[in-house]
């Protein structure tokens, strides 16, 4: 009896300790925007569901960010052709359900 006792304790204690696991949704909508003239901002939206993950494996994967990068375009309109930089910058915003 002793060793049945201790048994139910040990696999009451391991389940107690396990995490939570269930299926998760991560909502994002992702936007383009740029300081050249003209530019048509772009945005999407997309979801996905992770399968039985805990939630801080989901969070890792469900993460937003926003990223800033220069390009450059040649005006051929100016005689010498000129270099034009002009910023993107890409925003991720995504949240867990």
């Amino acid at each position: 009896m002793k060793k049945l006792s201790f048994f139910a304790v040990v696999v009451f204690a391991a389940l107690s300790m396990s995490s939570c696991t269930k299926d998760r949704t991560c909502s994002c909508t992702d936007s383009t925007t740029s300081t050249e003239p003209g530019y048509t901002a772009q945005s999407s939206s997309s979801v996905t569901t992770f399968k039985k993950v805990k939630t801080s494996d989901a969070d890792l994967w469900c993460g937003s960010n926003t990223s800033t990068s220069n390009y450059d375009v040649w005006d051929n309109t100016v005689s010498p052709p000129a270099k034009k930089t002009y910023i993107r910058t890409e925003t991720n915003t995504c949240t867990l359900k």
